[in-house]
């Protein structure tokens, strides 16, 4: 339905591969399209996210006021009720005290808004990771590249993680 919907939009292309390459591969796909076309930003969402449409704008409006980090939106879990359990308890645990942005060591790639800038100097996934990591690799590349990683307390998406894997 996605791709559907997508094709009436001018403003979206699609590459179709003739079999998976895995998570960064695809990804880094995309991150090239936009450094040859001089965007200023990149969003990645994985296929099994659910966002509400002012997520992008939230996350858009921040990440370019910010442009030394890579912002992300709080992650519920499947049925919109609760936190993801691997969002609450390793990657953000504390989040629910924060009602603005807040810093974290990692930030998992199922929703990414990306300043250019962060791509031009770091670089993309490693495509030697097919799928899980390869966003823990390149959160830390960006933290030791001096950026920052954060969420933002107030924009939430649900994510089916475990659940299309």
């Amino acid at each position: 339905k996605t791709r559907e919907f997508l094709t009436h939009h001018a403003s979206v292309s699609f590459t179709k591969f003739g079999s998976n390459i895995g998570f960064g591969r695809a990804n880094n796909e995309g991150l090239s399209f936009a450094l040859e076309h001089d965007y200023d930003s990149v969003f990645l969402l994985n296929q099994d996210c659910r966002i509400h449409s002012d997520v992008f704008s939230s996350l858009r409006y921040f990440g370019l006021a910010n442009q030394e980090n890579v912002t992300c939106p709080v992650q519920l879990n499947w049925d919109g009720l609760g936190v993801n359990f691997n969002f609450g308890a390793r990657y953000a645990p504390g989040w629910a005290s924060h009602k603005e942005s807040f810093e974290v060591y990692f930030v998992n790639a199922a929703a990414w808004f990306i300043p250019i800038g962060i791509i031009e100097k770091v670089g993309g996934f490693n495509p030697v990771f097919f799928m899980y990591g390869e966003d823990i690799d390149l959160s830390y590349r960006i933290t030791q590249a001096g950026y920052t990683n954060h969420y933002l307390a107030d924009t939430q998406i649900i994510h089916y993680k475990g659940v299309t894997s």
